[in-house]
């Protein structure tokens, strides 16, 4: 059974700046942007409205209409992890969001063991449960990416999302997965992937205060009538 693909996939690859500097220069950085939940279908809809990033993205990018993927499930955890490894569920280990072992026990895509992989606490110490790939059977592009890293070019790659399941289904086990953390309101990770926060992420929480965007109104775009 084949879905239309429902997020869009939009790769700083397609669009760095002109074709003569995508053939002649290593880009320093590749942006893949994923959103849920949103249907090709949305585009059309939203395109009088939208400014900027996905308008620009949709002006000067490649845009394809007929994507599919070949699994019947568009779920967070399966959809990522094929993003990630080319694969589908019966490769990657990830059928769903959640699933049931043999013995009935429910088991999130992306729960691993907390004495590896304790989700940290930005304001000390850890949680006693824990996020990671452990259930990612293969790798994927972060990983890959990651191993062809050499003394004089390191590469890096990081996956930030809201959700704890979206970063690191896309992160894998070489990349590095940020969340946000709903206790406290700010960016985190796990054991799976840091010894602890590093200080740029713990300077951002910090500065930012992202506890309170819990206040802030989001206007609509376009009328609600669409």
């Amino acid at each position: 059974m084949k879905r239309t693909f429902s997020r869009i996939v939009a790769c700083a690859l397609l669009c760095l700046s002109t074709q003569q500097y995508a053939f002649n220069k290593k880009p320093r950085a590749t942006v893949i942007m994923v959103i849920d939940q949103f249907a090709y279908n949305y585009l059309r809809t939203l395109s009088p409205y939208l400014k900027n990033g996905i308008k620009f993205l949709m002006q000067h990018g490649i845009v394809y209409e007929n994507a599919n993927y070949p699994h019947a499930m568009p779920s967070t955890g399966p959809g990522h992890t094929g993003l990630n490894c080319g694969m589908t569920p019966n490769y990657t280990g990830i059928p769903s969001n959640h699933w049931c072992d043999p013995d009935g026990n429910i088991i999130a895509c992306d729960d691993d063991d907390p004495k590896t992989a304790a989700v940290i606490n930005p304001n000390g110490g850890v949680y006693n449960y824990g996020k990671g790939p452990r259930n990612i059977m293969i790798d994927g592009i972060s990983d890959q990416f990651a191993m062809s890293a050499q003394p004089n070019a390191p590469r890096i790659a990081f996956s930030v999302s809201i959700k704890s399941r979206s970063a690191i289904c896309t992160a894998n086990k070489m990349g590095k997965a940020i969340w946000l953390d709903e206790k406290t309101g700010n960016f985190t990770s796990s054991k799976a992937y840091y010894d602890q926060l590093p200080a740029w992420l713990t300077q951002f929480n910090k500065q930012k205060g992202l506890k309170r965007l819990n206040r802030v109104t989001w206007p609509l775009y376009y009328p609600r009538t669409r």
